[in-house]
C-alpha cells in the first residue's frame, strides 16, 4: 500500500484554482483517477510573508516527498521551484493552457524544471517550443459525459458563457447582440453583475442574463440552436466543448483549441471566425444555413474527450 501511495500523482494547484474553473477540472481528474492521484491536493502559495513563508514551506516539503507532481498551471511551479531542495528524482508534470504575450525569466526557468507538459492546443505548444526542451504532449481538455448524456432543446436562440473578463471580449457580444437586435440571446456568465458591462447587458432588452457558480450541463443551453465565442485569448475554451455535447452550432474566434476541437466535432471551419461584429453576423446566418442542410455536431466524439482518457494520459506520461 505504501508503494501505491507514494507513486500516486500528487495534485499541486495555484490557490485561486480553489473556487475556479481549473479546481473543478483537477476535482474532476480525482474522482476519474482512483489511486493514480493522491486523495488530496496541495495549494501552493508564494513565498511573499511571513505567514506565507511557513505555508509555503509546509507545502513544498510535502511535494518533495512524491515520486509525482502534476503542476494545474505555471505558478504554483514557479513557487515550487524556489524551494532549496528539489527532489531530484520527481517527475514533474505541468498542465498548461494558454500564456497571453512572451515567457518571463521566471516562468522559463519554471517551465524547464517540467519533465512533461500537458497541453490543451498546438498553438501553445509551438510558443514553448521555443524556450523549453521538456516533452510536450497535446491531450486537448475532458468533458463529463454524464452531464450531457442528452442534447439540449434547440430552439432559436444564440448563448454565450464566461466570465465578464476583458480577454473573452464581452464587448464584442454586445456589439453583436446590439446589431441584432431582433434575436434573442442568452449569457450564461460569472461576475457580469459587478463588471462595467452590466449596465449595457440590460439596456438591450434582448438577452437573458444567469449566474452560474457550477460546471455547465446540457439543459443550461435549453432553448438554445447557436453557440458564440468572442474571446480574445482561451486556453480553451471548456464552453465551446460544452455547446457541442449539448448539440449547437458554434461560430467561434481563432484561439486555444478551437481548430482542434472543431475537427473532432466535425464543425467546418468557415464557423471560425474574426473578432469582428460583421464577421460574427455572418458567422451565425451561416451556421443556421448549414444546420437547415443537415449539419449536427459530432457529439460521440466530443463525449468521447473524457477524464478517464485524460487520467491514463497523465499517468502513461508521468511514470
Amino acid at each position: 500500500m505504501e508503494n501505491v501511495k507514494g507513486s500516486s500523482i500528487l495534485q499541486v494547484l495555484d490557490a485561486g484554482h480553489l473556487n475556479w474553473v481549473q479546481g473543478g477540472v483537477f476535482t474532476d481528474l480525482r474522482k476519474s483517477g482512483g489511486r493514480i492521484f493522491n486523495d488530496e491536493a496541495v495549494y501552493l502559495i508564494p513565498p511573499n510573508s511571513t505567514s506565507n513563508f511557513l505555508r509555503w514551506l509546509r507545502g513544498c516539503l510535502q511535494i518533495a516527498k512524491r515520486k509525482r507532481a502534476l503542476f494545474s498551471s505555471i505558478t504554483p511551479l514557479e513557487n515550487y521551484a524556489k524551494f532549496p531542495k528539489l527532489n531530484p528524482g520527481q517527475r514533474i508534470g505541468l498542465w498548461f493552457t494558454h500564456k497571453d504575450g512572451e515567457f518571463n525569466e521566471s516562468e522559463i526557468r519554471a517551465l524547464r524544471k517540467s519533465h512533461v507538459i500537458f497541453l490543451h492546443s498546438n498553438r501553445e505548444a509551438k510558443k514553448i517550443e521555443k524556450v523549453c526542451s521538456s516533452k510536450k504532449i497535446v491531450m486537448l481538455a475532458a468533458i463529463d459525459p454524464l452531464r450531457f448524456s442528452e442534447s439540449a432543446k434547440r430552439e432559436k436562440r444564440i448563448v454565450w458563457a464566461g466570465t465578464a473578463s476583458e480577454r473573452k471580449n464581452p464587448e464584442l457580444l454586445l456589439e453583436v447582440a446590439e446589431a441584432m437586435r431582433g434575436e434573442k440571446f442568452l449569457v450564461l456568465g460569472k461576475g457580469w453583475l459587478n463588471s462595467g458591462y452590466a449596465k449595457k447587458l440590460f439596456e438591450l432588452g434582448n438577452i437573458e442574463y444567469r449566474e452560474i457558480d457550477r460546471p455547465l450541463v446540457a439543459k443550461d443551453f435549453d432553448g438554445c440552436d447557436v453557440f458564440i465565442m468572442t474571446s480574445r485569448v482561451e486556453g480553451g475554451p471548456m464552453p465551446l466543448m460544452e455547446s457541442l455535447a449539448a448539440g449547437l452550432v458554434p461560430v467561434s474566434t481563432d484561439t486555444g483549441f478551437v481548430r482542434e476541437i472543431y475537427r473532432q466535432a466535425q464543425i467546418p471551419e468557415d464557423l471560425i471566425v474574426p473578432a469582428k461584429t460583421d464577421a460574427f453576423i455572418r458567422g451565425i446566418l451561416t451556421a443556421r444555413e448549414l444546420r437547415d442542410a443537415g449539419l449536427e455536431p459530432n457529439r460521440t466524439a466530443i463525449l468521447s474527450l473524457n477524464f478517464s482518457r485524460l487520467v491514463a494520459i497523465l499517468d502513461e506520461n508521468l511514470k
